[in-house]
């Protein structure tokens, strides 16, 4: 038993494992895989598979890599803080506000630690920077044409 792939109009549209005998019956171009490289709707030039083009990158992937990044802890003072959940900025206006003297904190690994309101305005300051950088970043990659196939690397989010 072999492996084939069915090629119609240059496109590999099936793939069935087969006697050469049983294959010789069929319709249609039918190709070994013996490389298992075959894998349906990618191209064929008559050698090889060749992978279909990328879709091109959308703003809106953009917009999903940077809330993901906004969404990531931050480190402050040696911890680490969950910041999707909004009580960091809530806590920063109560502390530029005044409203409150000090801040328990849970950290990722499961500590309170207790914030001064000098501390929990300088963590509110870290998160709206680091905010404020990413969706920065995001617009100058929305701004290119085409947006890069890269977009997800470190060097674009700086």
């Amino acid at each position: 038993m072999t492996t084939y792939a069915q090629i119609i109009n240059g496109t590999v549209v099936s793939r069935i494992e087969a006697s050469e005998d049983f294959i010789a019956t069929l319709d249609g171009e039918w190709v070994p895989d013996t490389q298992f490289a075959m894998v349906l709707g990618h191209g064929w030039d008559g050698e090889k598979a060749i992978p279909p083009p990328a879709a091109p990158v959308e703003a809106s992937d953009v917009n999903a890599e940077r809330d993901c990044r906004i969404g990531l802890s931050i480190e402050f003072e040696g911890n680490q803080f969950q910041v999707t959940d909004g009580s960091i900025q809530d806590d920063f206006g109560l502390a530029v506000a005044r409203l409150q003297a000090t801040f328990p904190r849970i950290t990722l690994d499961n500590h309170i630690v207790s914030l001064s309101a000098e501390q929990m305005i300088e963590l509110g300051r870290a998160v709206i920077e680091r905010k404020s950088r990413l969706t920065l970043a995001a617009r100058r990659l929305k701004d290119k044409s085409p947006i890069p196939a890269d977009y997800r690397n470190d060097k674009h989010w700086r």
